[in-house]
Formats: structure tokens, C-alpha cells, sequence
């Protein structure tokens, strides 16, 4: 027997002993709670389309489409399509195709496919696939197949077979077997060069930067200007353990376009192409592909 639910009034009138197949549909905006005290704990539960669900205690949730997910307690959940899926607590997810997970607590995670998950606190990951995984605080991964991990704080990472570490914090603890590397990020200006397959003429580098549709920065609103040909001078934190300092901030294309979609929320925004000296630029240790530096033209 299958029942379909559109509101939280129609699961909570569903008989706790149910024990036949339930779909959520709900309409954009509404969520449902399932919890212990309304839970039907012999019940299939599946969230369709762009349902939103909170699951708590001891429930069981097949998330598929666009719905998403928020899971608490000891509850358990299996993502398919594009689901997004936020795991606290004891829960447990298991992500498939191109599904998210964000992970919390003591929660535990398989990924599968190509799904993508952020494991923080003391959360734990198996990732396998072309599964992706950004490993932070004090969370534990094992990864498999050519699953991609990107290593922070005190993570703990075990990769195996075809699989990626990028090391982005000296705490990580990293252990590779079989064909899987560990990649540390560009520290100096040549590396940068190489890492993202960039330019070099005259000892200059062509990085870019993303600016306001009528040439202003993002970071103050438009307060600083660029003309094209201009040379443009300002003060720069020379070392590489700081992430953002001050100066000039200038990336690799991809990166570039990326932050103008971002910061120009849905406005059209304008890329220049910047030729910087090499010995004018810094490259943050564990950056994320942001760079400054004291000149560009």
C-alpha cells in the first residue's frame, strides 16, 4: 500500500503501525517533520521532486530529485538525483549520483557516484566512485575508486586505488596505498604557473581579476577603479601563511569568472586580464587559487 503526503497534517494522521510505502510531495516552501513521536517505523519514506524534510530520532528517508533533507538523531537517509542531504548527530546517509551531504557530529556518510560531501566535527566518510569529499576538523575519511579529497585541519584520510589527497593543512594525517597521491598546493609563483598551466613572458604572469561592470572592485563597493592599460600599485602582505592579506587580488581564470558570478549576484560583471611580475606576487601556502600581489597592469 502507498500513501502520498503533501502536508505535515497528513503524515501525522498516518497510523504510527503503517507499514506500506509513503512519498512526500511537497509544494516549494513547506517541510515536514518526522520525528519519534509521529515516526511510522515500519514505513518506506521517500522525498520527491523539491520536498523539504527534517527526519529525527530513529527515521528512515529516501531523499530523490531536488528534495532535500535534514537528519538528526539515529535517523537514516539515502540520497539519489540531486538531493541535498544535512547529517547532525548519529545519523546516517548514504549518497549516490550527484547528491550533497554536509555532515556533522558523529554522523557517517557513503558516497557513491558523483556525489559531494563536507564532513566536519568527528563525522566519518567512505567515498567511492568519482566521489568528492572536502575532509575539515577532526573528520575521517577512507576513499576508494578515484574519489577526490581535500584535507583540513586534523582530518584523517586513508585513499586507496586511483584516488586524489590535496593536502591543504600541515595537521592532516594522510596514509595512501595501491595508485592514490597526495598533491600539495603551489607555494611560489612558478609552481602557481605550472598548477593551473599559465603564461609566463618577461618574468610576468596572466592572472585575472573580476570587477563591477563599470570597472570598481567588489571588495569596497567600487571605490577603487581599474582602466584598462593602467598600472595599478598598493601595499601587500608578503607572507605566505596569511590567506587573504592585503593587496591586490588577482587567480587563475576559472576562479576569477567564479567570484565575479558570485559577488555580481545575478549583474553583469567585467574580467580583466592582468599581466603581474612574477616577483611582485604571493601565493598563500594553503590558498584556494587566490593570489595578490603589490603591481598589475
Amino acid at each position: 500500500m502507498k500513501m502520498i503526503v503533501r502536508n505535515q497534517a497528513e503524515w501525522d494522521a498516518i497510523p504510527a503501525d503503517f507499514d506500506g510505502e509513503i512519498e512526500i510531495w511537497l509544494e516549494h516552501g513547506l517541510s515536514i517533520v518526522l520525528d519519534d513521536g509521529n515516526a511510522k517505523k515500519h514505513a518506506w519514506v521517500m522525498a520527491c521532486e523539491s520536498s523539504q524534510v527534517i527526519a529525527c530520532g530513529s527515521s528512515h528517508v529516501v531523499a530523490c530529485h531536488l528534495s532535500q533533507v535534514r537528519a538528526y538523531g539515529f535517523s537514516q537517509v539515502t540520497a539519489y538525483g540531486s538531493s541535498r542531504v544535512v547529517a547532525y548527530d548519529s545519523s546516517q546517509v548514504k549518497a549516490y549520483d550527484s547528491s550533497k551531504v554536509r555532515a556533522y557530529d558523529s554522523s557517517q556518510v557513503r558516497a557513491y557516484d558523483s556525489s559531494q560531501v563536507m564532513a566536519y566535527g568527528s563525522s566519518k566518510v567512505r567515498a567511492y566512485g568519482s566521489s568528492q569529499v572536502m575532509a575539515c576538523e577532526s573528520s575521517q575519511v577512507i576513499a576508494c575508486g578515484s574519489s577526490q579529497v581535500m584535507a583540513y585541519g586534523s582530518s584523517k584520510v586513508m585513499a586507496k586505488a586511483n584516488c586524489q589527497v590535496l593536502r591543504l593543512s600541515d595537521k592532516a594525517r594522510i596514509k595512501v596505498s595501491g595508485n592514490a597521491r597526495i598533491v600539495r598546493p603551489p607555494t611560489t609563483p612558478q609552481e602557481y604557473a605550472e598548477y593551473y598551466d599559465l603564461p609566463i613572458s618577461d618574468g610576468k604572469i596572466t592572472l585575472y581579476k573580476a570587477v563591477t561592470s563599470d570597472m570598481g572592485a567588489f571588495y569596497d563597493h567600487g571605490a577603487t577603479r581599474y582602466n584598462v592599460g593602467e598600472t595599478k600599485t598598493h601595499d601587500c602582505d608578503p607572507s605566505p601563511l596569511v590567506g587573504c592579506g592585503i593587496g591586490l587580488h588577482v587567480a587563475h581564470k576559472d576562479l576569477a569568472i567564479k567570484f565575479g558570478f558570485q559577488c555580481a549576484e545575478g549583474d553583469s560583471f567585467k574580467l580583466l586580464e592582468c599581466s603581474v611580475p612574477l616577483d611582485k606576487l604571493v601565493v598563500p601556502k594553503y590558498g584556494d587559487g587566490k593570489v595578490r600581489c603589490s603591481e598589475l597592469t
